[in-house]
């Protein structure tokens, strides 16, 4: 998080109607730190959400609660902790939840290593600390206020912390870290994912408060209605969210890193453990200077650079890429890429029906990352079947980038719009496809009105068949209607069926 937009954020909270005396439309016991929550009726599984500086930030008692009432809708046992409740020792017990929420400070560190920060003063004096500080699991850090950087310090955790203090994550388990810069920090993201970790969901570089809050909160929307993580990320995008622009910086990404098809009821029903870790050899103690920097300014804009860096020419990193060349909807497409291990990896995948997926993830200490997601039906069009998938490596801040592409096979029935955003009293084209000569059937599904538009045709002899529709006067211009396009057909003895959307605006 970044200091710019501390006091616009208490004004859009209060637009939004977080900030406000019940927090959300839960009801909880008062306590200065945070509130362990009743458990919800027969939990599914168990979740945290942690708050270190909701009182710093300004956030008010009610931070958290609208990611709380998600996670509870969800069939979840949430606990919510605040402020200095947020210590190294609940860090600790991470893997011991399904779903980890933090909206905290973080930046990458040390090559590729990241700090996280808790909201427990730094005292190197405390002996509940000492064994965390001697194996470099922890280290003191400065953070980001409304006036600057903070004059205390706060103790932040390390991949050491992960890998020495850690037991192992449940399989499907995902961590919203809704804080600066750790997807450029490949080394912790992997320790994570060393411990069992399914998915962690972070943002790639300096991203604002304001930014990070109401993204997160959009995130846990989108995957409270059933969206996978790679599906939530796509659809919070679509909405405006999921970037950041500090002024004067580059555009910050959420994305993730490892499994983007795990679900929230997929996170429920993988089995946690309260087994203590076995302790691990200590690491070798690192000299003062790497253990307990003075300062580590959580959050601030790299240097800019010069003239003489910016002109010469810096050799991107080796990329190459393997992938299934043709895949039928139902089934997954793998990419394997292959780079210099710890090479931040961007995945775009663009396909003819003109939506598109996008994941973030690094290659490990033998320089491979993989990335599986289901292939969707009706992402196809009239004449291309073809997805474009679009990768870029970057290594110390040189990228490289290849397109490459795969062949979508036919569903059973596939339906497509042409173009997908349309305005009142223009016209879309509807495409179906299944095989040759077979009757279909397509409705258009209006919003809120109950309007339904039927068209039935037979598809010719390589399997199309289309129709033209002029979107009528009674939906106004402006309002963003999602209209649904259902095609129906039979095949055999069953009926099958494919849908899409597009647009009015």
């Amino acid at each position: 998080m970044t200091t710019r937009s501390l006091l616009l954020l208490a004004v859009v909270l209060a637009v939004f109607g977080i900030i406000h005396q019940g927090g959300a439309s839960v009801s909880y016991a008062s306590h200065p730190h945070g509130r362990p929550l009743a458990p919800a009726r027969s939990p599914a599984g168990r979740a945290l959400v942690l708050e270190p500086f909701a009182t710093q930030l300004g956030l008010g008692p009610g931070a958290g609660d609208p990611e709380v009432s998600k996670l509870q809708a969800a069939g979840f046992d949430v606990t919510e902790l605040h402020d200095s409740a947020v210590t190294v020792q609940v860090m600790a017990t991470l893997w011991q939840y399904n779903v980890i929420y933090a909206n905290t400070h973080s930046d990458p560190f040390n090559g590729g290593d990241g700090v996280v920060a808790t909201g427990q003063l730094a005292n190197e004096n405390d002996p509940s600390v000492a064994s965390y500080v001697q194996d470099g699991s922890i280290v003191p850090v400065t953070v980001s206020t409304a006036n600057g950087q903070s004059s205390e310090h706060y103790w932040a955790i390390t991949s050491s912390f992960v890998r020495n203090h850690m037991g192992t994550f449940p399989g499907h388990s995902i961590l919203v870290l809704n804080g600066c810069g750790i997807l450029s920090a490949p080394t912790f993201a992997q320790t994570l994912q060393s411990q069992g970790l399914g998915v962690l969901v972070s943002w790639d570089k300096e991203a604002t408060v304001t930014d990070n809050y109401l993204s997160g909160n959009a995130f846990l929307n989108e995957m409270d209605q059933g969206l996978d993580v790679s599906d939530a990320i796509t659809a919070v995008k679509g909405a405006g969210l999921g970037t950041s622009q500090p002024q004067g910086q580059g555009t910050a990404t959420m994305g993730f890193i490892g499994d983007g098809t795990i679900t929230l009821q997929e996170a429920s029903n993988s089995p946690t453990s309260t087994a203590v870790p076995a302790t691990s050899t200590p690491m070798p103690v690192p000299t003062k200077a790497a253990a307990t920097p003075t300062s580590i300014p959580l959050n601030t804009a790299a240097p800019t650079p010069t003239a003489t860096a910016t002109a010469t020419a810096i050799p991107g990193p080796p990329l190459t890429i393997q992938l299934k060349a043709r895949v039928k909807p139902g089934t997954r497409q793998v990419i394997v890429i292959r780079s210099v291990p710890d090479t931040i990896i961007h995945i775009h995948v663009r396909f003819p029906s003109g939506d598109s997926r996008s994941a973030t993830t690094a290659t490990d200490g033998k320089g491979i990352a993989t990335y599986a997601f289901p292939q969707r039906a009706s992402r196809i069009a009239y004449q291309q079947v073809y997805a474009r998938v679009t990768i870029d490596a970057i290594k110390n801040s040189a990228i490289t980038t290849k397109t490459v592409q795969y062949r979508i096979l036919w569903g059973p029935i596939d339906v497509s719009v042409q173009p997908r955003v349309q305005a009142v009293s223009k016209s879309v084209t509807l495409w179906a496809h299944a095989s040759s000569h077979t009757s279909v059937r397509i409705s258009l599904l209006f919003p809120k009105r109950g309007n339904v538009k039927r068209f039935s045709g037979v598809t010719g002899a390589r399997g199309w068949v289309h129709f033209q529709y002029t979107i009528g006067q009674f939906l106004k211009n402006g309002n963003n209607h999602t209209v649904v396009v259902r095609a129906r057909a039979q095949v055999g003895n069953k009926f099958v069926v494919a849908t899409t959307t597009f647009q009015i605006v």
